[in-house]
């Protein structure tokens, strides 16, 4: 009997909230050959690799293998490069596979830049590897779409790929063909994250995303019997989270029967108890029922409300058709009232906007009722979307610089992973970008990240009619002798942004961060609260923001109460100390209130949660002690997070 070829796949990843992704790319190419190789059994496959390791032992452990396909994105691809320059060195023969939305479609200075590469595939990859496979070891390409290579002359050959298939059927699931059983008895503590799909392809064509302007397609979709017994096997495998890859959940009138499925699972098994996903922006009345269902289930299914932009230029530019202001102020109450938590995406850079069209856009989503969690991401440059087009780049000025994913933390066996982000264009540029990059740490730090003072801001914000903009941007001109401690909270938040643009890492390693034992990184923003509890400058920060708050609202006339004022602070400031040791695991810092107890004039309280869900308010002079003697989250909508104490 012939030996079988050994076969092995790549896919590196980094770890998402202490859990750890399963490799699914690779799975979907191994289940697919599996099943539609007229020979299976020529080919034997090792488990897949995604542990980042040292990619010298990994190479060793690798030396048998005769094929080795790598699934690259801009979080792995230096790592797979790695390990594929040593696996060609130490076997001349081995034959090297990239596919992945990291391989350029254009790929001849790819591959030419990295002549270990024999073969780079386009396209959906499944049938295009199956077909390698059986042409193996003949290495006859020719009848291949979707491949790149260089023929027995040296002569570069790309084939186009097939038009993208609406029909999933033939792609068996990798999690119930049993590819990830050696995964989970090989790792039996590790905590998984599943990637599913329930359809591919995006209708949207933004010029920013690879998602969509490289395959802009209507729908393929996978079916309901297979989609419904991957439910069973997560729940029944124990697997915590899911990871949506669909572009738009909740497009389809089945998603709401999918959802439904899902809720089931998770009352016989407790498991999954969290499903991430890309919310669709255009069915906003199905967007609620199915969180409805998966909230009243008890999954926790966090609701994107993206915007990316709300300047209407800017959304021209990127070819995005945003969801309407009226649509997103509405979904954001409806969920506000039902308690289900929501978060909105800003990204910074993109062509068209301007730094007053950014910080407008934040004004218009707090105005909408976002007061929950805003993520602002930096555009970049991916390499297969419009904007790395040469032509666009050059319509809108765009500049780059190579920055990395993931902090340098001096380890010889990490790899920088890294892309182009976009630090100035035409409309904004490099100094108006430090600008707004500086607002949006200011803005999260303040008022959303760990909230250290959401309760004035929204207070002065819906109750004295202060700008959300107005607000936050006192915090970047602050009087340096008046304010020490914000003129140097601005000051770090401008050196990082600067040294962001010159192409550093955001982030900062340290020893102890949030939940993490052994050490990591923190954001900015995180980071300075962090450092602010560390260095115990926390009543300080209190006492200088409460001056400038005040100072803010005495120049605006609005006869909004300065004791009131003065107890949000402290009130404020009580809540955090009470949770945020609690939060950071860290026992070094400084404060930790077992028992909080606030004696307070008004009914501040009910009228910070009125504010939050967009309901009318009334001030009453109503002394009460706020009392709280527990641990979590103080800034959540549920009245049970802020109830009236004993007076």
């Amino acid at each position: 009997m012939q030996t079988p070829v050994q076969l092995g796949l790549v896919q590196f990843s980094e770890r998402f909230q202490w859990h750890q992704f399963f490799p699914y790319s690779a799975g979907l190419l191994q289940a697919y050959a599996l099943r539609h190789l007229k020979e299976p059994a020529r080919f034997a496959f090792v488990p897949p690799v995604f542990l980042p390791e040292s990619v010298e032992r990994l190479a060793l452990q690798m030396r048998e293998l005769q094929i080795v396909g790598f699934s690259v994105y801009i979080w792995n691809i230096k790592r797979s490069l790695a390990l594929a320059q040593l696996l060609k060195l130490q076997n001349p023969g081995v034959l090297i596979i990239f596919g992945g939305p990291h391989v350029p479609d254009q790929a001849e200075d790819f591959m030419r830049s990295h002549p270990f590469i024999d073969l780079c595939c386009h396209g959906a990859g499944e049938a295009v590897f199956t077909a390698i496979l059986e042409a193996y070891p003949d290495n006859d390409w020719q009848a291949i779409p979707g491949l790149s290579y260089f023929n027995f002359k040296g002569q570069f050959v790309t084939q186009s790929p097939l038009p993208r298939s609406r029909d999933l059927s033939q792609i068996p699931s990798p999690y119930t063909e049993g590819v990830f059983q050696p995964l989970l008895r090989a790792h039996p503590q590790t905590r998984w994250i599943a990637t599913w799909e329930t359809n591919r392809g995006c209708p949207f064509s933004c010029t920013y995303c690879d998602w969509g302007s490289a395959i802009a397609s209507k729908l393929g979709l996978f079916e309901m019997e297979q989609l419904n017994a991957d439910l069973e096997w997560f729940g029944a495998n124990q697997i915590g989270m899911i990871f949506c890859a669909d572009a738009n959940f909740g497009i389809l009138k089945r998603d709401l029967e999918l959802a439904t499925y899902l809720a089931r699972v998770y009352q016989r098994y407790r498991y999954p108890h969290t499903f991430h996903q890309q919310t669709a922006k255009n069915s906003p009345e199905r967007t609620w029922e199915l969180h409805q269902i998966l909230a009243r289930a008890g999954i926790f299914a966090e609701v994107t409300l993206s915007l990316q932009s709300m300047d209407a230029h800017t959304l021209k530019q990127i070819k995005r058709d945003n969801i309407s202001l009226p649509t997103f102020l509405n979904l954001q109450k409806r969920f506000q009232a039902a308690g289900i938590a929501t978060y909105t995406d800003m990204i910074l850079g993109l062509p068209g906007e301007t730094y007053a069209s950014f910080v407008s856009g934040v004004e218009q989503a707090v105005q909408s009722g976002q007061h929950s969690r805003m993520q602002f991401y930096n555009a970049f440059v991916l390499p297969n979307a419009e904007m790395a087009q040469p032509e666009y780049r050059s319509q809108h000025g765009i500049e780059t610089v190579w920055v990395s994913l993931f902090p340098d933390r001096l380890n010889a066996q990490d790899f920088l992973e890294g892309g182009e982000m976009v630090i100035g264009t035409n409309t904004m540029p490099k100094p108006d970008w430090l600008r707004a990059r500086v607002f949006a740490w200011m803005c999260k730090f303040l008022y959303y990240l760990d909230k250290p003072l959401q309760i004035p801001i929204l207070l002065l914000y819906g109750c004295a009619g202060i700008s959300f903009v107005a607000l936050i941007e006192a915090f970047l001109a602050p009087d340096s002798v008046l304010y020490p401690i914000l003129t140097e909270n601005l000051a770090f938040f401008q050196t990082k942004a600067a040294d962001l643009q010159a192409g550093q890492n955001e982030a900062t390693w340290v020893s102890h961060p949030t939940s993490v034992e052994q050490g990591g990184s923190l954001g900015a923003e995180h980071f300075l609260l962090y450092q602010l509890s560390k260095e115990n400058k926390l009543n300080d920060f209190y006492r200088e923001a409460e001056a400038l708050l005040q100072a803010l609202l005495s120049q605006s006339g609005s006869g909004f109460s300065s004791a009131v004022l003065s107890e949000a602070v402290a009130f404020n400031a009580a809540l955090l100390k009470t949770t945020y040791l609690t939060q950071t695991g860290d026992p070094s810092l400084p404060f930790h209130l077992e028992k909080l107890e606030v004696t307070l004039s008004h009914n501040l309280p009910e009228v910070y949660q009125a504010l939050l869900a967009g309901k009318p308010w009334q001030w009453q002079s109503q002394p009460q002690v706020f009392s709280k003697s527990w641990s979590g989250p103080p800034f959540m909508l549920e009245q049970r997070f802020l109830s009236r104490g004993e007076c």
